[in-house]
């Protein structure tokens, strides 16, 4: 078994945290997005989907090689993304 350099780990979580994390969260909160439940406009001013064009950005800025994401968009409330890492089993889906 290969012991892990927790040391050597904590640093590139942290590097990740700062050069990637950090500034696009900054950014995620200035968006004025509501749930649909409470924005009857929502679709209209497109907050929604701003935010999930800025996680896909910031998906764009991860050292992740070669992992794919697609985005759909429903027609009605519900929007759909998934990321597959690279050479992964799990792939991680979600809806906003």
């Amino acid at each position: 078994m290969t012991k892990m350099d927790l040391a050597a780990i904590h640093a590139w979580i942290e590097e990740q945290w700062e050069s990637h994390a950090l500034s696009s969260l900054a950014d995620f909160i200035e968006i004025p997005a509501l749930s649909p439940a409470f924005d009857d406009e929502w679709a209209a001013n497109g907050y929604l989907d701003d935010t999930i064009d800025l996680f896909l950005g910031w998906l764009g800025t991860l050292p992740m090689k070669s992992s794919t994401h697609n985005y759909n968009r429903g027609h009605r409330r519900w929007r759909s993304s998934i990321l597959q890492p690279p050479r992964q089993a799990a792939t991680f889906h979600w809806m906003v």
